[in-house]
């Protein structure tokens, strides 16, 4: 029987008189109950331990950390606080993790008495990374107090868990988990960081605050989340769980958003305290706010549309499908009519979308597909996929992708090309052609996001400053190491390493700075070459001005400001040696939220076993938003081939032979990539240029490129060198200076060339690959 590990903290009775709550032992004891009826019910056991008033010293609840040692792969861990948050000056150190430059702390029992201290943000993340160490069970951190912000009571009542700001005057090496600590050649220090889910009561610079609910005095986040637990029956999401926060404590206080955060990969999909996900349709919240109106939880972010015509996004409620219609659509919500009559102002309801509106990505059948295939496929449109993400049409020269059913498998393909954009499904069943339109759909979404802009956007250049680094030693790729800026205007390219005898990845960093006078929202969404979507390097954050904030990603549960791309094998094996990812950048004037858009990228097609639309959004009258999209072009070339002097060896599906004493390392590559390095980039000012063209040494590979040179290193050996090629071959040597080329010393024996003329060394624009020996092959064109 699966364990449900429990920790929770609640403190009202501080020392200090001025500090003290009335709620948390009542937030705590609510949740304890709650998690009781929760485990019955789920077949959980219930491994609880709780530390109430003077029992939470900061050495005991460091103590109980011990708690979670225990859980097994198979169990839960929560840890559930409820009292006062604070904030401390930063030290020099953490600087790079803390655009505010100020960390967070849990104000403890007796963290304000003498010799007392805060609990850090920091020193929480290594507990946490030490009960995760190792561990598969989900870990989950419920905070339900301030983070900074007056800590005065006002005059409706409301008491906020925020105590004045901390003096912390202890050294580094006194932090708890100090050793544990990542230590940066410039002083920095990086805390471990646990995978798990964050649920935090308000934003760290607002009040978390407690007040009269249902004749007690409750914490109005802890009170919000186990009233929505209770009412949908725990199958809400965490990221679905914290709208409906957002929601219900909107309708109570004012400027209190509750967060959620996913540290080091946890995944928000997951039900709250289960392991299951939910369904993976989109669900949207639709509420009331005298301000607004009627509005739904999403808006031109999301894709909504508004106005008129056939362009709107019409959605209908969950529960009886009854119709809504958007009115004007905003960055993050959108205001609607149609409610029914007499809909309390103070209900949610759950909406989805009926139908998109037109401007979904366009697809039509190649007409080579099996007919009975094509049928079920166009069947699949007309009775499921009605909601205008995917429209079908006939005129194949309209579509911007083709669905191609050949070999009894189901494959998407852009005109022109043969490799499917994502593994092909197998088999002509209708079960198949729903799973392979689904693949498709998060295509469009992926599409939908590159494309997303804001042409009338009023924030100005100077307000958000973009600074992209490339990391340029090979192997170096601590955050410290040398970095050469980047111009991301320009689609800049990150080519692989050569060292070793071997490719090593290449590597970015990503600076935002707020240089205006506002503060603004930012976030930062790395759309892979395979459709996946990932806020995890930098989900959403609030920048004030001056501010600035790094990209990060967790290596060995550290946060790295250094980014490592990668440009996956299966590419290979289709002739594919360079792919496209892009940053998609957000900047908002209010807040948002990136969590939604994250999905996983789709699985490649292997050649030999078995990546990367929509109108204008509307104008937006109020909250302003732009986009920055930043091409990222990955190159791997192919991994070299040893050539051994007497045998034949395969480069690719090219043959070559070689003279006895003959030894190097050979790829081939294509021809703008091999020139990159060139002072003068080849512009085929050859004899004859209109009679001749690229000649591809791997035809069968289908990459959208030719792969038509052969490159040698590490040469050894002499000509001539026997290569298997079509008739009309043209070996030749690019001159670096002026791209022109010069043909080869060559002869034809029995059907056979023999290159007899080694080129002179040109330069590579690989590290590691000073230069290389290039053969450029060209042929006539028909």
């Amino acid at each position: 029987m699966p364990t449900l590990h429990a920790l929770l903290i609640g403190i009202d009775k501080y020392p200090n008189p001025r500090h003290q709550l009335q709620g948390c032992v009542r937030d705590q004891l609510a949740l304890r109950q709650y998690l009781q009826q929760l485990a019955q019910g789920a077949g959980y056991k219930l491994d609880l331990v709780e530390l109430m008033d003077e029992a939470a010293t900061r050495a005991a609840v460091i103590q109980a950390f011990e708690h979670f040692q225990k859980a097994g792969d198979d169990d839960i861990c929560l840890l559930s606080y409820s009292g006062h948050g604070s904030r401390n000056d930063a030290h020099e150190a953490f600087w790079h993790l803390e655009p505010s430059r100020f960390n967070q702390s849990l104000v403890l029992w007796d963290s304000r008495t003498e010799g007392g201290r805060d609990l850090m943000d920091k020193e929480l993340s290594y507990l946490i990374w030490k009960a995760t160490n190792g561990k598969s069970a989900p870990f989950v951190a419920i905070m339900d107090c301030c983070h900074s912000g007056s800590g005065t009571r006002d005059s409706e009542g409301m008491r906020s868990r925020m105590a004045e700001k901390g003096n912390d005057l202890r050294s580094l090496e006194e932090m708890e988990g100090y050793s544990s600590y990542e230590k940066g050649n410039d002083g920095s220090l990086s805390p471990p960081r646990g995978k798990h889910i964050l649920l935090a009561a308000a934003r760290d610079n607002q009040k978390a605050n407690e007040l009269q609910l249902e004749g007690e005095t409750r914490g109005v986040f802890t009170f919000s989340l186990i009233e929505a637990l209770r009412q949908y029956g725990n199958q809400l999401s965490y990221s679905e769980l914290v709208n409906h926060l957002r929601i219900r404590i909107a309708q109570r206080v004012k400027e209190q958003s509750p967060q959620l955060e996913s540290i080091a990969g946890a995944d928000p999909n997951l039900l709250f305290l289960s392991r299951s996900k939910t369904s993976g349709r989109p669900v949207y919240l639709v509420s009331y706010e005298s301000a607004k109106g009627w509005y739904v939880n999403a808006g031109a972010f999301d894709g909504f549309k508004g106005g008129g015509g056939a362009s709107i996004t019409q959605l209908e409620l969950e529960k009886d499908s009854h119709p809504i219609r958007i009115v004007d659509v905003y960055p993050g919500y959108a205001t609607i009519e149609g409610m029914p009559e007499g809909t309390p102002p103070e209900s949610v309801h759950r909406a989805v979308v009926k139908r998109w509106g037109n401007g979904g990505l366009k697809l039509a059948i190649s007409p080579d597909s099996d007919s009975s295939a094509a049928g079920m496929l166009r069947l699949l449109f007309q009775r499921t996929f009605t909601d205008g993400l995917l429209q079908l049409v006939e005129n194949t020269a309209e579509a911007r992708f083709h669905l191609q059913a050949i070999d009894q498998s189901l494959r998407l393909i852009l005109p022109g090309e043969k490799r499917p954009v994502f593994r092909r499904v197998p088999g002509y069943q209708p079960e198949n052609g729903m799973e392979f339109l689904k693949r498709t759909s998060l295509v469009s979404r992926w599409i939908q996001l590159l494309e997303l802009a804001n042409p009338q956007t009023t924030i100005q250049e100077e307000e958000i400053k973009v600074e992209l680094f490339r990391l340029s030693q090979p192997g170096k790729m601590a955050d410290t190491d040398p970095v050469v800026p980047e111009n991301w205007r320009q689609a800049p390219t990150f080519r692989y390493f050569y060292e070793n005898g071997k490719w090593s990845r290449p590597g970015l960093q990503l600076r935002l700075t707020n240089t205006g006078t506002r503060s603004l929202w930012v976030s930062g969404l790395y759309l892979t070459g395979n459709f996946g979507i990932y806020n995890v390097f930098l989900p959403k954050q609030e920048l004030g001005p001056g501010q600035e904030v790094w990209m990060l990603d967790v290596v060995r549960n550290i946060p790295h400001r250094s980014i490592i791309l990668q440009l996956e094998p299966e590419y290979h094996s289709w002739g594919v040696n360079q792919v496209s990812d892009f940053l998609k950048i957000l900047v908002c004037s209010e807040e948002f939220n990136t969590d939604p858009f994250n999905q996983d990228g789709l699985p490649l097609d292997d050649r030999q076993g078995g990546t990367r639309g929509f109108a204008l959004w509307e104008d937006l009258s109020q909250t302003d938003w732009l986009t920055r999209e930043i091409e990222l072009k990955v190159v791997r070339p192919f991994d070299p081939v040893e050539i051994q002097g007497g045998a034949p060896t395969a480069v690719l599906d090219l043959k070559v032979t070689a003279p006895p004493k003959f030894h190097a390392l050979a790829m081939l590559n294509t021809l703008a990539e091999a020139t990159t390095a060139f002072p003068t980039p080849y512009v085929l000012l050859m004899e004859g240029a209109e009679e001749f063209g690229p000649l591809d040494l791997s035809p069968a590979q289908q990459g959208n490129l030719p792969l038509c040179v052969l490159e040698f290193w590490d040469c050894e050996g002499l000509v001539p060198i026997q290569l298997e090629l079509p008739a009309n071959a043209l070996p030749s040597h690019c001159d670096p200076q002026t791209g022109r080329f010069r043909v080869l010393q060559h002869e034809w024996v029995d059907g056979k060339l023999y290159l007899k003329e080694f080129p002179p060394a040109t330069p590579s624009p690989y590290t590691g690959l000073d230069s290389t020996f290039k053969v450029f092959f060209r042929s006539k064109k028909k």
